[in-house]
């Protein structure tokens, strides 16, 4: 039995990658991610994101460098890159301004600080997909950080 997945033209590289890496792990790729289990379990899901201290948190759980599927600026096309580095920022600033990660781009000439929301770890059963994960899922859930309102989605810097 098949199933048929859906996509942009441009997200096709990455969607392929994962559904082919997910078909040779069955057992991980078909478990729900927890918040996902029942209502009540994404209500108190909700609730510890909301007191969360993400830096501190993301800190604590994430390894580098990993090959993760990066959006690249202007249009969000995506593409494997080297993920090197958490960027320091105070638990206010990542609450306002969102969580960044330094991205080695065309082996080492040129790095991206990109947000943790236009990241995907290429690895499923890496330690790095669950919490990058789950934040994806707080930021869907709540929307992008207050601090972002009406801000430009890149910025080049010379």
């Amino acid at each position: 039995m098949g199933f048929g997945n859906s996509f942009k033209k441009r997200l096709a590289a990455t969607e392929i990658a994962l559904l082919v890496w997910g078909l040779r792990q069955p057992a991980l790729v078909s478990r729900p991610y927890p918040w996902l289990t029942s209502r009540e379990a994404g209500d108190e899901a909700l609730r510890a994101w909301h007191l969360r201290e993400w830096q501190i948190w993301l800190a604590e759980r994430l390894a580098f460098p990993f090959q993760a599927f990066v959006s690249q600026p202007p249009r969000g096309e995506q593409s494997i890159e080297t993920v090197t580095e958490l960027l320091p920022a105070t638990p206010d600033g990542a609450r306002n301004f969102g969580i960044y990660l330094a991205v080695e781009k065309r082996a080492g000439k040129e790095v991206l600080v990109s947000g943790l929301t236009g990241i995907v770890p290429t690895d499923l059963a890496s330690p790095n997909w669950l919490p990058i994960a789950e934040y994806h899922a707080y930021r869907k859930r709540v929307g992008p950080p207050p601090g972002t309102a009406g801000r430009p989605s890149f910025t080049r810097i010379r």
